[in-house]
């Protein structure tokens, strides 16, 4: 086995707000913009860069984002769906429409829904 190191990726949903952080020694101005970061119950201040770096609107996810929300137990949907959510059911992905009226077994995406940025996680 190599001894280089391995990229991971890890996705998470936590929550965040803006909020300013100082620049060098506490106490000092001027601050910088960025955001307090909640995961497990712990805040953590990250620059603005950092964090769009490293997460993404459940409302602006990608469609890889989606599928791993969907598998972590989420209902995702698209903002260019005027009704409709899709989640897992006994290990199939199912679409549900018009207020669970209608139901489809073995969704599948289509071209856009792959290259789609406007998946975000649903109630």
């Amino acid at each position: 086995m190599s001894n280089l190191p391995l990229t991971h990726i890890a996705t998470r949903a936590v929550h965040a707000y803006p909020a300013k952080g100082p620049i060098g020694v506490a106490g000092t101005a001027p601050s910088l913009d960025g955001w307090i970061v909640v995961l497990d119950g712990r805040e953590r201040w990250v620059s603005a860069a950092q964090f769009e770096a490293s997460y993404a609107s459940t409302g602006a996810m990608s469609f890889d984002h989606a599928v791993h929300a969907l598998f972590a137990g989420n209902r995702v949907a698209r903002k260019a769906w005027p009704d409709g959510v899709i989640f897992v059911s006994d290990g199939a992905i199912c679409l549900e429409a018009s207020g669970g009226k209608y139901q489809s077994r073995n969704w599948r995406p289509d071209k856009a829904d792959f290259f789609a940025r406007d998946w975000m996680v649903v109630p």
